[in-house]
């Protein structure tokens, strides 16, 4: 083994060992030395080989208290730490096929008009299910996401996430036309009008609701309205309802939820919610479970309906006739409406939204011309009220098998792909984050006027968000950008 990869993986080891196991450290990598020499032959490939057992046995020893403490006391070999990780490995594959095999049989049942109620009462499954949810929601790095969810969605509504966006739209549009005279006072007033209106938003809860949530994971989050719901979810648990999401019904502005008594689920099946009538739309490991691209998009736009702003693009395709919907099956996504031909895309026009944007912003809400003129009280609160109740948070946190862990987001090209699909769907792109054992996106709704005429968003419906892992096609369709 090369001296600097020695010297490496020793630091590595060091590292997930408590203080002062420097000797155990050099053990683990003298054994893996001897593993490499009768495993692999010599060459760049052995080092390649040594380097990644030796990253996987750091992570089982990170994880694994008990095999630590085991191997610390010579109980264990590298051998044995390896065949942990394996066994770990092959554990969470199961898992993976446990889930997305239980999604696409209910799916299934239900678009072939088959034995719903036998698949719903299949007691293996359902046991197989329970576990195999279980299992991936107590891991850490799922709670990680979790964690970042919550801290993100109190920082915007209940913190300074949405004064940020407030000045940086100042600031951009000013710059714009040429104007820098009155940023400052404005960014001033921006701030001290926001210290009022916080004071008054803290005080309502933060409308969440976490698609595909298996247990309460946001229990315990201060400041949080929490629906959560599963297509399954854990039998007994008394506050997920149970909920395709991809048929849900989305009613009009104002109507309250509907929800049907369930002997297999306590809290009981939700079948329509309110179009605009949640703040933050949550997706953890949802995404990357469903087995097809036009899947993926056609929750994201699910989503998108829940939250606001309404524009008539949703308002259009929210009712109990589920006129304009969108229609899912094994076999994709069509848009179209009762009495048209299901082949043709039924789609508005966005004039009036484009002349009540232009008619707002010439309302005095940002840095006018040569930046003589700067925003008074009314038009700050104006602007914060934007951020702080018209808006709402898309998160959603995926596994690496979306896209590799890069250096530089024009690397990941995959998740860039997401980003300009769902931008296309009325989001806007926030940011990017690689938590321990996945990515992390934040996007925030846009108005129809600000993205996309309702033609595009239509044919975003229809496009996929593919994976890489599962070797699945880019969507060339998609310009994609630098960001």
């Amino acid at each position: 083994m090369p001296a600097g990869l020695a010297a490496h993986l020793r630091c590595t080891f060091a590292s997930v060992l408590p203080p002062g196991s420097v000797e155990h450290a050099s053990r683990l990598v003298d054994e893996l030395t001897v593993l490499a020499a009768s495993s692999v032959p010599p060459g760049s490939e052995r080092a390649a080989w040594a380097h990644f057992q030796g990253q996987r046995a750091a992570k089982s020893l990170l994880h694994n208290q008990a095999l630590q403490t085991a191997f610390l006391a010579g109980d264990k070999t590298l051998a044995d730490v390896l065949a942990e990780a394996d066994a770990r490995s092959a554990g969470s594959e199961k898992i993976f096929k446990v889930i997305t095999g239980r999604h696409q049989q209910l799916r299934d049942a239900t678009a072939s008009d088959g034995d719903v109620a036998s698949a719903w009462s299949d007691e293996s499954a359902l046991r197989n299910y329970a576990k195999a949810a279980t299992e991936i929601g107590s891991r850490s790095w799922v709670q990680r996401g979790i964690t970042w969810c919550s801290q993100l969605a109190r920082d915007h509504f209940h913190g300074e996430g949405a004064l940020r966006l407030a000045l940086k739209q100042v600031a951009r549009e000013a710059y714009s036309i040429g104007g820098v005279e009155g940023v400052s006072s404005s960014k001033t007033i921006i701030r001290e009008t926001h210290k009022s209106l916080l004071a008054q938003r803290v005080q309502r809860p933060i409308k969440l609701i976490d698609v595909g949530s298996c247990g309460s994971y946001f229990v315990g989050s201060d400041g949080l309205d929490v629906t959560a719901l599963d297509l399954q979810p854990q039998a007994g648990h008394p506050s997920v309802l149970q909920c395709d999401f991809l048929e849900l019904e989305i009613t009009p502005k104002g109507t309250l939820p509907h929800i049907e008594p369930s002997d297999a689920c306590i809290a009981g099946s939700l079948r329509s919610l309110a179009t605009g009538s949640f703040d933050v739309v949550v997706m953890s490991l949802v995404l990357s479970y469903l087995p097809l691209p036009t899947q993926r998009t056609a929750m994201v736009a699910q989503a998108r309906r829940l939250l606001r702003p309404i524009d008539r693009y949703n308002a259009e395709r929210a009712g109990p006739a589920r006129h304009a919907t969108v229609s899912v099956s094994a076999h994709g996504i069509s848009v179209a409406t009762e009495d048209e031909d299901t082949s043709k895309v039924s789609c508005g026009t966005v004039e009036d939204e484009e002349q009540q944007r232009l008619s707002a912003h010439q309302g005095g809400a940002t840095v006018l011309a040569g930046g003589a003129e700067m925003l008074d009280g009314a038009a700050a609160a104006e602007l914060l009220g934007e951020f702080l109740d018209e808006r709402g948070l898309l998160l959603v946190v995926e596994t690496m098998s979306v896209d590799r862990r890069a250096r530089t987001w024009k690397q990941q090209e995959y998740l860039q792909n997401w980003v300009d699909v769902i931008e296309e769907l009325g989001f806007r792109f926030l940011r990017h984050q690689i938590l321990s054992r996945s990515h992390a996106l934040a996007f925030l709704t846009t108005k129809l006027a600000e993205t996309a005429s309702h033609p595009t968003r239509c044919k975003a419906e229809q496009r996929g968000l593919p994976m890489r892992s599962r070797n699945e096609p880019l969507d060339t369709s998609v310009q994609m950008k630098l960001r």
